[in-house]
């Protein structure tokens, strides 16, 4: 899988992505994505998370490492390791494949 396909497949389901893991530290239930663009390079989205009734400022990043870095104001920055992200779109694709069947 190319490095364009991972970048796509986490930023279509950025939402998702973020309220995956264990590593935030908010409920999830209180985190959306409010409003979001990718850059022109593709490898950075910006944009607005709510968290709870606040609208915050984000910006993720995937760097040439297959990580994915994650700015939240007041939070700072959270990384991703590659492991993180692969099970992440592992899970995406078995989705698709019970989907289909």
């Amino acid at each position: 899988m190319s490095e364009k396909e991972i970048i796509d497949k986490i930023f279509a389901r950025f939402e998702e992505f973020i309220n995956f893991n264990d590593l935030m530290l908010v409920n999830r239930e209180e985190l959306n994505v409010v409003w979001a663009v990718r850059d022109p390079d593709g490898k950075m989205l910006k944009g607005f998370l709510r968290i709870g009734r606040r609208h915050i400022p984000f910006y993720a990043s995937f760097n040439d490492k297959t990580e994915l870095t994650l700015w939240i104001l007041g939070i700072g920055h959270i990384f991703y390791p590659d492991k993180v992200v692969m099970n992440f779109i592992e899970e995406v694709e078995s989705e698709k494949n019970e989907e289909s069947s």
